[in-house]
């Protein structure tokens, strides 16, 4: 017999369809009070599920994202949406710790509902700094198996090709705000006057915009990667709008409504188009109704003199300790042979060698704390 005191993560559910707080029973029968109710006197009602929003990246392999959350929000509230969360931007995922960052809850008087209720919220859930799930468990609730109840453990195996669906192109508006972003946030630098300049606050060399002597087309040039391919983007100003040259053409936007969060309301020919940019290092992070985007701003100056990460240098899939190191510099190793394995948050993760070859050098030992990143073992390969 196993008796399990504690309460499960799933308890929220059992709440919301009970109406109970089981927190409360727990101290109420802890203090020597009885059980609030008896078992005739509880009744279901309706339907609830939870996804737990995790610090990891299924994309590779569910492993968990070690870092700071530099930007959350959270859903908007709404009836029968219920968010438990103990984190918030500014606080950081560690390796010692389970990376769940809360558990989004949604109740309705039926499953199929109680799904679309939850993927609404899913949909307005914003993390920056780690690498999230939420993306993801969207596209699970999408899966009409999920909706209509046929869940095992097969699930993900089976509709793999529509939960890890290949990159699609990042879409026109999605570009327009993140260019339009840009330009505004090089605009609010505080300006710096020329040497005997400071006294002139209308001096076009205080400018931080887009003005050119003697040109009325000069524009901002931005270049944003996502993952897959450059776009280059321009963008200038227009009397009350910016005049955004894409790839496929130019746009005229207008800023409509512009918040401290890093909101924006653009409008885009004769429609709106709200979006978040978030800017964390050189990524760009662009929440819109299409989803979330991750582009990286190129700056090639910045990068000019940097070198390619030479072949054999094997690095950490993830930040966490070194649990077993499995080879020592001279060893002759075969495609496939473990070499060192990573632990973090209770998974480990095992570095094999790509081929076969000699190991040129181990650069960390068992309880080494690395970054994701790290040089972990230098592999010559073996001619071919």
């Amino acid at each position: 017999l196993e008796v399990n005191t504690r309460l499960q993560v799933e308890h929220p559910v059992t709440e919301m369809i009970t109406g109970t707080d089981l927190v409360e029973w727990q101290l109420r029968v802890a203090a020597g009070e009885p059980l609030p109710l008896r078992q005739d006197a509880l009744s279901i009602s309706g339907h609830a599920i939870e996804a737990r929003i995790y610090a990891e990246d299924p994309e590779r392999g569910f492993l968990p994202s070690i870092g700071r959350i530099t930007h959350m929000r959270l859903p908007p509230a709404a009836p029968g949406v219920r968010i438990d969360t103990g984190v918030r931007a500014g606080d950081e995922i560690s390796s010692y710790y389970d990376p769940m960052i809360a558990k989004l809850v949604a109740h309705a008087s039926d499953r199929p509902t109680a799904v679309r209720k939850l993927a609404v919220a899913l949909a307005s859930f914003q993390v920056v700094g780690v690498t999230t799930n939420i993306a993801f468990l969207g596209r699970i609730l999408a899966q009409g198996a999920f909706a209509s109840g046929e869940v095992d453990t097969g699930l993900i195996a089976r509709h793999e090709d529509a939960l890890f669906p290949p990159p699609v192109p990042v879409p026109a508006t999605v570009l327009t705000a993140a260019a339009v972003a840009e330009a505004l946030a090089i605009a609010d630098r505080p300006p710096h006057a020329a040497p005997g300049d400071a006294a002139d606050p209308y001096s076009p060399w205080r400018r931080t915009d887009a003005w050119w002597l003697n040109s009325q087309r000069h524009a901002l040039r931005f270049e944003f990667d996502d993952g897959t391919r450059s776009h280059v983007v321009s963008v200038r100003r227009s009397a009350d709008a910016w005049l955004v040259t894409l790839p496929t053409g130019e746009i005229q936007s207008a800023v409509v409504v512009r918040r401290s969060d890093g909101t924006m309301a653009l409008k885009l020919g004769d429609g709106e188009f709200e979006a978040t940019v978030v800017p964390h290092g050189e990524e760009r992070h662009v929440f819109a109704a299409c989803g979330h985007s991750r582009l990286r701003l190129v700056d090639r100056l910045a990068h000019a003199g940097e070198e390619e990460t030479p072949e054999g240098h094997l690095r950490a899939p993830m930040s966490g300790t070194v649990v077993a190191v499995m080879v020592a510099a001279g060893a002759r190793v075969a495609k496939g042979a473990g070499l060192i394995v990573l632990e973090a948050m209770k998974m480990e993760h095992t570095i094999i060698a790509p081929g076969p070859g000699v190991i040129a050098a181990v650069h960390f030992g068992v309880g080494d704390r690395v970054l994701e990143g790290a040089d972990l073992v230098d592999l010559d390969a073996e001619p071919a």
